[in-house]
């Protein structure tokens, strides 16, 4: 602004608050994924392969999780830390929800500039716990996750048996 330029202002505030809304909103994902999510802070990942196994573990009677993991492309930090989230919450859901559910199924495939997250139970759901805790946001989190990196959410009933999450979440956030 010192330069005698009367036309520079016009020219950089423009450039400050495109600048400006990209670092809130940059925050605004950030402060939502590092919320806790049923009960358990989001640490971030280092190493999403590792990580997704350790989340989907079978001890004890819980329901067995088959996982398939593709990653074609690297998945950036913030990307990974939402999709382990997701296969968490989804798992935990499926084993607290599902009732007579024999195997979960979790599926990641990173390609094409997005990570696509499945998972899916064949039990039958009811809207009461089988274990104790929960009662959370776990649904409305995860979709707000998903969508505040640009992506695309659903979760719902599968025709016959079973609840199924789905997620598309781009490699590049918005």
């Amino acid at each position: 602004m010192a330069v005698p330029d009367p036309g520079a202002p016009t020219r950089v505030l423009p450039v400050i608050e495109r600048a400006g809304a990209d670092a809130l909103s940059a925050m605004q994902r950030m402060v939502a994924m590092l919320q806790d999510v049923d009960g358990e802070p989001a640490t971030p990942t280092t190493d999403l392969l590792t990580d997704l196994r350790a989340a989907t573990v079978t001890s004890g009677d819980a329901t067995p999780v088959r996982l398939a993991v593709e990653l074609a492309e690297p998945v950036p930090a913030a990307v990974a830390t939402t999709v382990l989230r997701l296969v968490q919450e989804s798992v935990t859901n499926a084993r607290r929800y599902a009732v007579g559910a024999r195997e979960i199924t979790a599926t990641v495939r990173a390609g094409g500039g997005s990570v696509h997250v499945q998972v899916r139970d064949d039990g039958r759901h009811t809207d009461r716990p089988r274990r104790s805790g929960g009662g959370g946001y776990g649904l409305v989190g995860m979709r707000e996750r998903v969508q505040l990196l640009g992506g695309r959410f659903e979760a719902g009933r599968v025709p016959g048996a079973g609840w199924q999450v789905l997620a598309d979440v781009p490699l590049r956030p918005e």
